[in-house]
């Protein structure tokens, strides 16, 4: 059975517009506004709204000394051979010369050099598999040596992790955006700005 409710008798004379004025709020009275309830979404909408898909990063993944790299893939102009490299007198050691691009002179950067993995190598010891992956920079663009290239893969934005604090501090902690976690593998994910660093040419 319903509860009942009673309201107060209309006094005599009121119309009914002032009767129930009592009992709703009126814009146009003065003071503060009734205060809003907060909107609660249904269990079923909250639930669609987290899982909602995160945005991807797509990043392009390769090895380098039998380790797991990746650079996102907006930063990548375009893969090659590494064939016709010119070596460069009296240059950087993490230069290994430059190749011509379409007409256009290309530095190219020993990766490994650059990470402090090992000595300036040359492009006759490089496997078969090596490619140069030619980067957008603001300086135009650059090459640097790689072992083989994979693939691109796509991961959450959310699902790549902070550079370890340890490793952070490092110089090539200092290269590195974030790490990835991708089919059992974890990826460095490299920051062209960093590794290209006029700094790290020596």
């Amino acid at each position: 059975m319903k509860p009942e409710i009673e309201l107060e008798p209309r006094p005599q004379g009121d119309s009914t517009q002032d009767y129930l004025r009592e009992f709703f709020y009126d814009p146009e009275e003065e003071g503060d506004e009734p205060a809003l309830l907060p909107v609660l979404l249904p269990e079923v909408e909250r639930e669609k709204a987290d899982a909602a898909p995160q945005p991807l990063d797509e990043l392009l993944c390769f090895r380098l000394d039998a380790e797991d790299y990746a650079i996102e893939i907006g930063e990548v102009h375009e893969i090659i051979r590494p064939t016709s490299i010119t070596e460069v007198p009296r240059s950087s050691k993490a230069i290994l010369g430059v190749i011509s691009l379409r007409g256009e002179a290309l530095p190219v950067f020993d990766l490994q050099r650059l990470l402090g993995t090992a000595p300036k190598g040359r492009v006759s010891e490089s496997p078969r598999s090596a490619r140069v992956v030619i980067l957008t920079t603001a300086k135009g663009l650059a090459g640097i040596l790689v072992d083989s290239v994979d693939q691109v893969v796509r991961l959450p934005h959310g699902s790549i992790e902070a550079t370890p604090r340890g490793l952070a501090a490092s110089p090539a902690g200092a290269m590195l955006k974030g790490i990835g976690r991708w089919q059992g593998r974890l990826l460095a994910i490299l920051d062209p700005v960093e590794l290209l660093h006029p700094d790290r040419r020596r």
